[in-house]
């Protein structure tokens, strides 16, 4: 259930994202006005729901580093969204997608 994917940049694009939901997340839970909104997560690009950084096919499993993509940590906020939708064109990615599923069966 990964995509290999990325380079240096990528971990700064996760952070930045992970960063702007928590304050989305923030926004819409404590303000009461703002609760009332549905909230739903458009992904056009989802990937996997994890990234492989290291490009060396040969090297030992253990000592590569893997990320969430944007689909699982937009999952794993706490409050979260009302509704998730994850858009892919790869069909193995969707695969991926799906046995996020089984990650987060309360999402």
């Amino acid at each position: 259930m990964t995509n290999e994917f990325g380079g240096p940049w990528t971990q700064k694009k996760l952070d930045a994202l992970s960063a702007y939901l928590r304050e989305y997340e923030r926004i819409f839970t404590k303000n009461v006005r703002a609760s009332y909104f549905t909230r739903i997560y458009v992904d056009g690009f989802a990937g996997t729901g994890s990234i492989l950084l290291s490009s060396d096919a040969w090297e030992e499993m253990e000592s590569r580093e893997y990320l969430d993509g944007s689909a699982a940590i937009a999952l794993n906020l706490p409050e979260g969204f009302h509704q998730y939708v994850f858009i892919d064109k790869d069909a193995k990615h969707i695969s991926d997608l799906e046995q996020l599923k089984d990650r987060f069966p309360d999402k």
